[in-house]
């Protein structure tokens, strides 16, 4: 039990909200283990520091339910933050071989617009796509899409 210790001093000494603001200063990914051995130790004979502290909660019928999925939400927002990471990544990657094998295709796209060629609108649309990946590569500059009508 790593956190053992710790937790029967805040029971001992520690008030709930002293409990409660260390254990949101753990990581997010240690909370769940830090509620289960709380648990435990509400389960030890109270010569060891336990005495069934849990029984004075409500709900506690559901708590190894609640802690799963607690802790199944804690993995779904990291699995989201790496998969956010590798889409970035991939954008990125994406603009690069873009610019690399279109090399003038904003001008094409500026060109066809001012020119009322008959797909300008699907060339305004795709200007509107290649400005927010600009953006969000951080490499867009006014400067490169200044011919562009206002829609």
């Amino acid at each position: 039990m790593k956190y053992r210790e710790k937790l029967l001093k805040l029971i001992k000494e520690g008030t709930a909200q002293e409990f409660q603001e260390w254990l949101l200063s753990q990581p997010a990914l240690d909370q769940p283990a830090i509620m289960r051995e709380l648990k435990q130790l509400g389960d030890l004979p109270p010569e060891e520091g336990g005495g069934n502290i849990l029984d004075t909660f409500e709900g506690f019928k559901a708590y190894d339910t609640v802690m799963d999925k607690y802790e199944d939400a804690i993995l779904d927002q990291k699995l989201a933050k790496q998969q956010i990471i590798m889409a970035e990544e991939e954008l990125t990657k994406h603009v690069q071989r873009m610019r690399q094998t279109h090399p003038n295709l904003r001008e094409h796209i500026i060109e066809s617009i001012l020119n009322n060629a008959p797909n300008a609108s699907l060339m305004r649309s795709l200007a509107q796509k290649i400005i927010a990946l600009e953006k969000m590569d951080n490499s867009y500059n006014p400067e490169n899409w200044k011919q562009l009508p206002e829609a």
